[in-house]
């Protein structure tokens, strides 16, 4: 009785203490929301642009329809898109983007494919928003844009922590030393900021965490940090344990392999695959802070950007 007391304690404790993190996408995203790449102020104002700029995002959708169906307007559907986003639509508003790829003016087509890419980036799909920006880029004749563009593919290699990539295009654009390059202070910092910090993580090994679990339960936890995950596999291996070797020696057989098979078996060696998963967790969480860190500190936006 009192060995499955220490089963179920122990199994609620170890549910209890995993850890969940943010995805970075989202942040990021965030940012660029508040960026000038959602304003709608410019040309012809609507009630549609007056319930955007009032937060009132699916009001403004429904404006921006209506307004549509009068007009056929490309740049209200463009709004109608920033609109759909900001209200959290994201299906609909990347399919009102898709649908302005084969608009014939070119510059809103480009501002649509860009906001394609950042939309793809924010929902995960890094290697599909990042051929947005190149695509743009290899199609850009302005050398400011096409620095632009590789401020953002930069962000993009970030994003998935490929930092010898992203240096280069924040290098890249660095490069571009005209003063109308808005992007050039951030880029050469964020560069910098990469080769001297990425280098110097605190890593840990995966293979060493799981081998040390194996020699000692709990061990591999403790070198990742992780203490109360280790006291737990340490207790559940060393309680299973005893109630496979008490059963043996009580000469309850079947009962000592049921604890052996589908108790001890189990956690013990599950410590080890458990010790590797937390340590490369543990190595993608130093990553993931450090470009936490880059997004809320370079995408801060004021007036002149």
């Amino acid at each position: 009785m009192a060995g499955n007391t220490l089963i179920l304690v122990f199994l609620f404790l170890s549910l209890c203490s995993s850890k969940t993190r943010g995805e970075l996408g989202t942040i990021f995203f965030r940012h660029i929301e508040s960026s000038p790449y959602f304003n709608v102020s410019e040309a012809t104002f609507s009630f549609g642009d007056d319930l955007f700029l009032r937060g009132e995002y699916k009001l403004a959708v429904h404006e921006y329809k209506r307004e549509i169906m009068s007009s056929e307007s490309e740049e209200t559907r463009f709004r109608l898109a920033l609109a759909e986003i900001k209200s959290g639509d994201y299906d609909e508003g990347q399919k009102e983007l898709e649908n302005l790829l084969v608009c014939e003016d070119p510059d809103l087509k480009g501002r649509a494919q860009r906001m394609l890419g950042f939309l793809k980036l924010r929902k995960g799909e890094i290697l599909s928003g990042r051929f947005e920006f190149v695509d743009l880029r290899n199609r850009a004749e302005n050398p400011l844009e096409k620095a632009e563009l590789s401020y953002w593919i930069g962000w993009s290699y970030l994003l998935e922590y490929d930092f010898a990539s992203a240096e280069k295009e924040f290098n890249a654009v660095a490069e571009e030393k005209s003063p109308e390059n808005k992007f050039f202070i951030s880029s050469y910092i964020i560069a910098r900021e990469i080769r001297m910090n990425t280098a110097g993580f605190d890593h840990r090994s995966p293979v060493l965490a799981r081998w040390l679990s194996v020699i000692l339960p709990g061990a591999g936890q403790a070198y990742v940090g992780n203490y109360s995950q280790a006291a737990i596999s340490f207790i559940l291996n060393a309680t299973f344990g005893y109630l496979t070797i008490s059963s043996l020696l009580a000469k309850r057989y079947f009962q000592s392999i049921a604890y052996f098979y589908f108790l001890f078996a189990r956690y013990y060696f599950g410590s080890g695959d458990n010790a590797y998963k937390m340590a490369l967790e543990f190595n993608e969480l130093q990553k993931a802070d450090f470009v936490k860190q880059l997004i809320e500190t370079h995408l801060v936006w004021n007036e002149n950007q």
